[in-house]
């Protein structure tokens, strides 16, 4: 053979492995931009789901479980509790320091979680377009939360019922 037909098809094989090589690479590079962007909007999601779960906590409940617990504990270790005795004071202290753990941890849903979800979800959305109209509109939580807890304030009375 000719030394140049030889060439020639070693060339034509380079042209074809580097074009194997970078279709590979970028099929590669989509299926991981693909995740990043998934894990993204998770990630969000996830933030959102614990801020609302934050935002749920009732210190006034946690309160009278925490004194109930403690009055249990302190029977089983033998001493008696009389509640009568410095309970109030017990009270407030526990029920405001769970206030103030909350006001600690509570979450800026519009500047820190809303915008950049809002952003993630536009870039998922050049992905998989159908998963991200069914997410859109997972971000409305503060609100609904906001008007359950104002439901239940105002009708706390008709939830009280004793099982």
């Amino acid at each position: 053979m000719n030394i140049k037909v030889i060439a020639a098809l070693i060339g034509v094989c380079g042209i074809f492995i580097s074009a194997i090589l970078s279709s590979a690479g970028y099929l590669f590079k989509t299926k991981l931009e693909t995740k990043r962007s998934a894990r993204k909007v998770l990630y969000l999601l996830l933030e959102i789901r614990y801020g609302i779960m934050n935002s749920l906590f009732d210190p006034n409940e946690a309160t009278k479980a925490y004194v109930a617990r403690y009055n249990y504990r302190m029977k089983e270790k033998g001493f008696i509790v009389d509640v009568s005795i410095g309970y109030g004071a017990m009270y407030d202290l526990i029920r405001e320091h769970f206030h103030n753990l909350i006001i600690s941890m509570r979450t800026d849903f519009k500047q820190r979680l809303l915008i950049p979800y809002e952003e993630a979800l536009f870039e998922f959305s050049t992905v998989n377009p159908v998963m991200a109209y069914k997410l859109r509109g997972k971000d409305k939580f503060e609100t609904i939360i906001t008007h359950t807890n104002d439901y239940k304030i105002k009708h706390d009375h008709l939830i009280d019922v004793e099982i």
